[in-house]
């Protein structure tokens, strides 16, 4: 009986155990079967043009540092006390055109020429009855000219000597000698007095008033303000497009904007910066507030370039090699360059027609398969 039990019992565990496998293998067979990942190709996106050559106007844009057109030391020629002028003899103070500045003592040299004509006066007055004896034709000269001196205001022009003769009677006389003194003296005693010879001002002053200024002494140095030149660096290879006369546009800030013109290009190159240096005369209003020592962007235009191309300079590599599209693949390519300037690369070369890549891709290669996209010119 218990062997009967144990047999029907193991019976139908042996029957549950085949029916879980059976179960098992036939939902398994069920199960659909995953499919391997399809792996897709990334072909990255290319905007393109086509090539186009045309005449195009120019303009070239670079930052400059202005500068006084004239600067000028005003060195003292005479010796005396310096006195006060028409305007402060102070930095910064500004002055125009035909002031006095400052002057120096002078009434000790103002005696010493007035004293030097009164000599000449009684010169000329003794030789006077023998060039009218001896020299009659020219006599009513001299005589004009003896009536035409005064001691106060400088000689009038001397009498032009007729004959030989009259010419050594005179200079045995030193009356030659005395008027070329005299002429000297008027021109040194000039120098005592210093005008401003442009609109400008002091921007450095060594000597106050009340120093004494002695021949060679810098009293001070003077800048013009009406009149400014900007000072800018160009490649060696843009110089080509610049012109004297050609007129520049500055930029300010504030979006003010003033007018200039190139006033004379250099013709050597600075051996530390390896550039040639352009100089553009700026016409200066107090209204404007140019000052010397800022820096603006000059714009050079009014001229042009014949059949190029332009191409923002991220699309080209090793200065000269850009990458045309054919067959949706890039095939890298040398241009002609004709200018560079700060945004774009003007080239010619490539046959009109060609596919030309703009935007490239990270690490762009030769025969790279790329996505094209026209732009819309």
């Amino acid at each position: 009986m218990n062997i009967r039990k144990f047999t029907i019992g193991l019976l139908i565990l042996i029957l549950m155990g085949v029916v879980s496998y059976v179960s098992m293998v036939f939902l398994t067979s069920l199960k659909k079967k995953p499919n391997p990942p399809q792996t897709v190709k990334n072909i990255p996106l290319v905007k393109t043009e086509k090539i186009v050559y045309a005449d195009l106007p120019l303009s070239i844009v670079n930052k400059g540092r202005l500068s006084s057109f004239h600067k000028v030391d005003l060195v003292s020629e005479v010796q005396g006390k310096i006195l006060p002028g028409e305007v402060l003899l102070k930095s910064g103070q500004s002055f125009k055109k035909g002031q006095l500045l400052y002057r120096v003592y002078d009434e000790e040299a103002k005696l010493g020429l007035i004293a030097l004509k009164s000599r000449f006066l009684t010169s000329v007055a003794n030789v006077l009855p023998d060039i009218k004896y001896d020299f009659e034709s020219n006599y009513s000269a001299w005589m004009a000219f003896f009536h035409g001196i005064d001691i106060e205001k400088k000689l009038p022009e001397l009498p032009i000597t007729k004959t030989d003769q009259e010419k050594i009677y005179l200079a045995g006389r030193n009356i030659f000698n005395d008027y070329y003194t005299i002429q000297s003296s008027e021109i040194r005693l000039e120098k005592y007095k210093v005008y401003a010879p442009f609109d400008g001002s002091f921007s450095q002053v060594y000597f106050q008033e009340g120093s004494i200024a002695n021949p060679g002494t810098r009293i001070a140095t003077i800048i013009r303000t009406d009149l400014l030149e900007l000072e800018v660096s160009f490649e060696v290879n843009q110089i080509k497009w610049l012109k004297v006369g050609m007129p520049v546009e500055l930029q300010m800030q504030n979006n003010r904007v003033a007018q200039g013109k190139v006033n004379r290009i250099g013709d050597f190159v600075d051996a530390k910066t390896q550039s040639v240096l352009v100089y553009v005369d700026v016409p200066n209003e107090k209204a404007q507030g140019l000052f010397e020592g800022m820096y603006l962007n000059a714009r050079f235009y009014g001229f042009s370039l014949s059949q190029v191309m332009k191409i923002p300079r991220s699309s080209v590599s090793n200065f000269d090699e850009v990458f045309l599209v054919e067959n949706d693949k890039l095939r890298k390519t040398q241009v002609e360059v004709v200018l560079v300037d700060q945004d774009y690369l003007y080239f010619s070369g490539p046959a009109e027609g060609n596919t030309i890549a703009i935007e490239l891709p990270l690490n762009p290669t030769d025969q790279m398969q790329v996505n094209p996209q026209m732009i819309t010119q």
